[in-house]
């Protein structure tokens, strides 16, 4: 629910996700500790709860949901949940039918004459990412820095592609690529810089960490998957 107060209803379709930003972009949610119990809740049931809030929001098919910007948001959501699927299905939607064919986000698409929103295209950098690397912050440093890579790849996608100089929090770029939904030549490279905060990294991929280590200024890491 947004409220204090309990309110939601599993037929609500609006379009607002307020009560999930701790999920995406933010991180009360997506960074809950392994064995925290902050709400009373496990993490892992802590993200059932946020998937079904998600799923009776709908796809944006609603009466009161058809606007472009929450779709990317929805989008972004199911990614963080590590559903591929889900994430492009509604991606797909977004782009299908709140762009134009020059590619701007569009109010009310279906009217005679729409006009430019910019929210959703400044969303789909984001959203595309998060299926492909997500890093969410922490509320401390001494929490590791959790970097999943590959969390929500499509089907669509899986055949090949690769990420080049992305950046990641703690000043970290990071390049990979992928074949058939695997991952391969995944290289860290942390700047270099006077004032940097030594800081434990864990690198996941299939939900399984397969590196750990202490990031230090100026250090190049290669992971082997």
């Amino acid at each position: 629910s947004e409220w204090k107060v309990e309110k939601d209803k599993q037929t609500d379709l609006h379009r607002h996700l307020s009560h999930l930003v701790g999920l995406y972009p933010s991180y009360s949610i997506a960074s809950y500790p392994e064995g925290g119990s902050v709400v009373g809740l496990s993490k892992s049931e802590l993200l059932k709860a946020a998937a079904t809030s998600l799923k009776h929001r709908g796809d944006g098919r609603g009466p009161d949901a058809d606007a472009g910007w929450e779709k990317v948001w929805r989008a972004a959501c199911w990614a963080q949940l590590g559903d591929g699927e889900k994430f492009y299905s509604v991606f797909k939607y977004a782009v299908d039918t709140n762009f134009g064919h020059n590619l701007f986000s569009l109010y009310e698409p279906r009217s005679y004459n729409p006009i430019f929103q910019i929210d959703a295209n400044l969303g789909v950098p984001g959203v595309v990412m998060n299926a492909l690397l997500q890093a969410p912050d922490t509320s401390s440093y001494d929490s590791p820095l959790v970097i999943t890579i590959l969390p929500a790849l499509p089907k669509a996608w899986s055949a090949r592609g690769s990420v080049k100089g992305a950046r990641v929090r703690g000043g970290i770029g990071i390049s990979f690529a992928w074949r058939d939904g695997r991952p391969y030549d995944v290289i860290l490279r942390f700047d270099r810089m006077k004032a940097y905060q030594s800081r434990e990294v864990n690198i996941v991929y299939n939900g399984r960490i397969i590196d750990s280590f202490v990031g230090e200024a100026g250090m190049v890491r290669k992971v082997n998957v």
